[in-house]
């Protein structure tokens, strides 16, 4: 966060514009609800965009969430319109049911991103008293100590050029230029805890303004330190994607500070898309201890059909899915059952297992039975749950199916190592394979 300064509301912004953009935008988009702070921030990005001679564009997003929607929506219509301004207004319905707020987000986001264009940035219009409400609730919700740096003013194309300029000062400024906004209802609602902060003044009181601010601007260098060292985590850890999710090793977490595994672990379930939204502090405490002290074919739930579970050395992020369904393997057949390919004809080039000229019978891919077992050469019949534990294999390759010949279960693909294909012949142009990607 930039160390407070005077100046004009133009000289502020192209000022955040040029700290936050080494190289210049080929052109600028603003999210504009029709507050005062939007207004603003839409005047502004005009401004700076006639002068540097670049497009501009204003985005709308109506959720029909409020009785008044509908009035902002015209009135940031006429707002563009008066001025010659191009914008793009959606109509984007919220689901009924879970996070509104996250969903909404969401939509933004995407709208954004799908509307500028290569080499834009895109710009919100949050300011200093926002930034203070988001450190003042991380301190109430024990998000510390990343929670504490508050907003940072650019992450990838996204900026928030107003991050140090007052809400009473910007509308003071459009004022003074005849400007006028609507008021949004939901700024009322005090079942948000950020609007019951704002109503009560606190973030805004004279002897605490300047401490939360001052608490922002120390804390950023440390988030980014933070941030910075849970990427280099997942690298050093050795992070994989695998045909049914991704891994890391699991030694060596007690190497890092708990604060950049529980990031690294939440920029995770983020890329995955488990979570919209930071998960609580006491959630990603939970996952943390469960990634040091559990044990191996542990699994957790994160959310929207994910799992994180254990092997002895790995901690696995993959989808929640039913045990797969059952294939009858026959001559030309071909598909796959879970994550696990079979065929019947020529095999590929790396193959779990084949069997050329596969002897006649019944040929199965099934879910195993519990207490099924399974004789490997040289070895007595073992139960095949402890097979699969014993080779510490993530849940998802537990869970794949085993293959059978007339009733008995002959292989477990899971086991197999990926072999190379053996020069072509006609003998196994007939070839019963089963694979199961890296």
């Amino acid at each position: 966060m930039p160390a407070p300064a005077g100046g004009s509301p133009e000289s502020l912004f192209r000022e955040a514009l040029a700290r936050n953009c080494p190289d210049p935008p080929a052109g600028l988009l603003a999210l504009v609800s029709g507050g005062s702070d939007s207004v603003a921030l839409a005047l502004l990005a005009a401004c700076y965009c006639r002068q540097q001679k670049l497009p501009l564009l204003l985005l709308h997003l109506n959720h029909k969430t409020r009785p008044d929607s509908d009035r902002d929506e015209a009135f940031v219509r006429s707002f563009a319109e008066g001025r010659n301004l191009p914008l793009a207004c959606r109509c984007a319905p919220l689901p009924q049911e879970g996070n509104r707020l996250a969903a909404a987000r969401t939509l933004r986001r995407a709208f954004a991103e799908q509307a500028a264009a290569p080499g834009w940035r895109i710009l919100t219009g949050h300011q200093a008293n926002d930034q203070r409400e988001q450190v003042l609730m991380a301190l109430v919700r024990e998000r510390l100590p990343l929670g504490l740096a508050g907003m940072s003013e650019r992450a990838g194309r996204w900026l928030k050029p107003l991050l140090d300029q007052e809400r009473q000062a910007l509308r003071d400024w459009l004022r003074a230029r005849g400007e006028s906004w609507v008021e949004d209802s939901s700024n009322q609602d005090r079942g948000r805890l950020r609007n019951r902060l704002r109503l009560g003044g606190l973030p805004d009181a004279p002897g605490v303004a300047p401490l939360l601010t001052g608490i922002a601007r120390e804390a950023a260098p440390l988030a980014k330190g933070l941030r910075k060292e849970a990427g280099g985590l997942l690298r050093i850890q050795g992070l994989e994607r695998r045909s049914w999710g991704l891994q890391f090793v699991r030694s060596g977490l007690e190497r890092y500070y708990d604060p950049v595994i529980q990031l690294a672990l939440e920029g995770l379930g983020r890329r995955l898309g488990a979570w919209t939204r930071s998960p609580s502090k006491s959630r990603l405490a939970d996952l943390l201890d469960f990634c040091r002290r559990g044990s191996s074919g542990g699994w957790q739930d994160l959310g929207r059909g994910w799992q994180i579970s254990l092997t002895r050395d790995r901690v696995c992020f993959h989808r929640w899915e039913l045990p797969p369904a059952q294939a009858r393997l026959k001559p030309g057949c071909r598909g796959r059952v879970g994550v696990t390919h079979y065929g019947w004809g020529q095999a590929p080039g790396r193959t779990c297992i084949r069997i050329p000229d596969p002897p006649r019978g019944e040929w199965l891919l099934r879910p195993a039975r519990p207490g099924e077992r399974l004789e490997l050469p040289g070895r007595p019949r073992r139960r095949i749950s402890d097979l699969l534990s014993e080779a510490a294999l993530p849940l998802p390759l537990r869970a794949q199916p085993v293959l059978c010949h007339d009733g008995r279960v002959v292989a477990l693909p899971a086991l197999c190592d990926r072999q190379e294909q053996q020069k072509e012949s006609s003998h196994e142009r007939q070839c019963l394979w089963i694979d199961l990607p890296a």
